[in-house]
C-alpha cells in the first residue's frame, strides 16, 4: 500500500481519493488521469483487499475506486466491508466486466457507481464528480441493459434476484464452477454425467443473461465469493 501527502494547507483543498487495483500500471493511469485536474488527487494506493481495508480504518480520505476483481479476491468483499467500516465513504467500481450483473452485484454491495475501464477519460472524471456530489453514475450502457432487464423481469412477473430463479440443482452446479471445477469434475461430485452437466451450464447462461464459458465462470466465481450468497 502506498500512501501519498496531501494537498498543502495553503492550496485549495482537493478531493482526496484512494485507489484499489492489482495492476500497477492501471493504477499508474487512473492516478494520472486524476492527478492532472485540479480539484482532484489520488492520495494513497492498494492492491488487495487487506491493504484497502488498513487504509479506510486509517486513512482520511473522500472516495475509494475498486476493480471488481482482485486477483483472486473480490471486490465485492471489499465493497461490503467498507460500507461497514465508513458507511459515508462513497465507492466506484471501474471495471473490465460489461455484464449488467456485475453492476448490480457492485450497487447491492454498497458502491455508488460502475465504469467500464474502456470508457472515455472524461467520463471517469465525470462518474467520480458525480459520486462526490452524491449522486449514482452507472455506464449508461450498462444503465440501459438494466433498466431494460428489470422491465422484462416485472412484464414476465419475475421475483427475487436471479439467483432466486434457479433451481437447487442449479445453485449446486453453480457454486462448483465458481470453485474451478470443470464440467468432469462437477458431474463425478454430483454423480451425474458429463452430458446433464453441459445442459446445466446451457440453462445456467440463458437464466442468468450470459454469452458465454467464460462469463458464466466469472458469474459463478463472484456468486461463490460474494457475501449476499445463501
Amino acid at each position: 500500500m502506498t500512501q501519498r501527502l496531501p494537498t498543502s494547507e495553503g492550496a485549495s483543498r482537493k478531493s482526496r481519493i484512494f485507489l484499489v487495483d492489482d495492476h500497477p500500471l492501471v493504477r499508474m493511469g487512473i492516478s494520472m488521469l486524476i492527478n492532472q485536474e485540479n480539484d482532484l488527487e489520488v492520495i494513497g494506493e492498494a492492491a488487495n483487499i487487506d491493504e484497502s481495508v488498513a487504509a479506510v480504518t486509517a486513512g482520511d480520505f473522500d472516495m475509494m475506486i475498486v476493480d471488481i476483481a482482485l486477483g483472486q479476491e473480490s471486490g465485492l468483499s471489499l465493497i461490503s466491508r467498507v460500507v461497514t467500516l465508513r458507511p459515508t465513504l462513497p465507492v466506484l467500481v471501474v471495471s473490465m466486466h460489461e455484464e449488467t450483473i456485475f453492476a448490480e452485484r457492485a450497487i447491492r454491495a454498497g458502491a455508488k457507481g460502475y465504469i467500464m475501464k474502456k470508457d472515455a477519460p472524461q467520463k471517469i472524471l465525470t462518474a467520480i464528480r458525480d459520486i462526490l456530489n452524491g449522486r449514482i453514475f452507472l455506464n449508461p450502457d450498462i444503465a440501459a441493459r438494466m433498466i431494460q432487464k428489470s422491465f422484462k423481469q416485472r412484464t414476465s412477473h419475475a421475483s427475487g434476484s436471479l439467483l432466486d430463479d434457479l433451481s437447487p440443482r442449479e445453485r449446486e452446479v453453480l457454486r462448483l464452477i465458481g470453485q474451478g471445477l470443470k464440467t468432469a469434475e462437477v458431474a463425478e461430485a454430483l454423480c451425474l454425467s458429463p452430458k446433464t452437466v453441459e445442459t446445466y451450464r446451457e440453462k445456467l447462461k440463458t437464466k442468468l443473461g450470459l454469452k458465454n464459458a467464460s462469463e458464466l465462470a466469472r458469474f459463478a466465481f463472484h456468486a461463490d465469493e460474494s457475501p449476499e450468497k445463501s
